[in-house]
């Protein structure tokens, strides 16, 4: 059997039609979304490019008025991002979301039916893992679909 052959055999065995990358839209977010992208790219999937905003992110001092502007710049940032990528994986659209990230993001996974989450997680060196719930840890837990969690080296 020829490397063609086997290559095709292997992406009929694993189709991935539709990934979501499940960004935090920090500065390490680049990595795990150039990861989604070639993924999407190898399998000629669809990559839909999501942030999940949570109002309660804002400390008690912000003011109301700020969640607006801050939904607009992490709007921004996403659209970036995805424009980005679109050289690598040009099936690439962005969903901004709004509530508790894990559960709006297995949601979404379910009412478009994903075939995979990527996302991420960071190593925490100086506050100890029980105190922050990993949100790629809420997010496997729930998913509809395999979740591939990147972990960028520091």
């Amino acid at each position: 059997m020829n490397t063609l052959a086997i290559e095709q055999a292997e992406t009929k065995a694993i189709s991935i039609r539709r990934i979501i990358a499940a960004l935090d839209l920090t500065k390490r977010c680049e990595a795990t979304l150039d990861y989604a992208a070639r993924l999407a790219r190898s399998y000629r999937a669809s990559l839909c490019v999501t942030f999940v905003f949570s109002p309660h992110m804002l400390s008690e001092r912000d003011k109301y008025y700020l969640i607006d502007e801050r939904q607009t710049e992490f709007r921004r940032q996403l659209d970036q991002l995805v424009n980005q990528v679109r050289g690598i994986a040009p099936r690439c659209k962005s969903a901004f979301l709004v509530g508790e990230p894990a559960d709006r993001i297995t949601t979404l996974a379910r009412d478009s039916h994903a075939d995979l989450i990527v996302t991420t997680s960071y190593q925490r060196r100086f506050i100890p893992r029980s105190f922050i719930p990993d949100k790629a840890i809420k997010i496997v837990g729930r998913a509809p679909c395999p979740v591939l969690v990147y972990r960028e080296e520091d």
